[in-house]
């Protein structure tokens, strides 16, 4: 079965074929997987906005340099949290995607409409954008989808009600779905395909391809 995971702070959940390892802080950077199929993205997460000064975005843009095919992220706004500087840091990560041609990796908590119209404004020139942990009812899935967006979906969405799920998942364009395990937030890939792909008419190896392929296309 091919394996890929969009979203992953380590490995503690495994080592897929294919993933996205996200930093949070310049601080752990430095530390991201690099196995063989590591994709890494380098960015300053909203909770740790107040972080983002000219120092560290000069730092991001070398690391870019470095790290030819490298996307940007954990970068987004959160609800949850008031952090000076949250939408600004955001945007200004988000630009930088744009301009580099990369991809994005967003973080998004109660904050749809700003983070939709962001994309909308900044996200143009994106080689893609993945929307981590992807679980809104009211985010304009196919706006956002014709916008260069994918939708990870990650095990924390199973604590809805299945009824929540379904209709979300049936929502999501197959060639825009991606999985991820948020590890070590979130729980592992097995449990996650063994629910959703009864919901999509799929084996878990056809959906474990799909997400597979659909992370390649989006990030490689």
């Amino acid at each position: 079965m091919r394996t890929s995971d969009a979203h992953l702070h380590d490995l503690s959940c495994g080592e897929p074929e294919l993933y996205v390892a996200c930093g949070t802080r310049p601080e752990d950077w430095d530390g991201l997987p690099r196995g063989p199929g590591s994709v890494r993205c380098y960015g300053v997460h909203p909770w740790h906005s107040d972080l983002w000064v000219d120092s560290v975005r000069e730092a991001l843009l070398s690391r870019l340099d470095s790290d030819p095919g490298a996307g940007v992220g954990e970068i987004g706004m959160d609800s949850s949290r008031e952090v000076d500087g949250m939408s600004a840091a955001f945007e200004s990560q988000l630009s930088i995607a744009s301009e580099r041609g990369t991809f994005a990796a967003i973080h998004n908590v109660g904050c749809d409409p700003s983070v939709a119209d962001a994309v909308r404004r900044l996200g143009k020139g994106c080689r893609s954008i993945i929307l981590h942990s992807f679980s809104s009812d009211s985010m304009p899935v196919a706006d956002m989808a014709a916008r260069g967006c994918y939708f990870s979906l990650s095990p924390r969405l199973l604590s809805r009600r299945p009824e929540r799920v379904r209709a979300l998942v049936q929502k999501v364009p197959r060639d825009r779905l991606l999985l991820e395990t948020d590890s070590p937030f979130g729980g592992g890939m097995d449990g996650l395909l063994s629910a959703l792909a009864p919901m999509m008419g799929m084996e878990c190896e056809d959906l474990a391809l799909l997400a597979y392929d659909n992370l390649r296309e989006a990030v490689l």
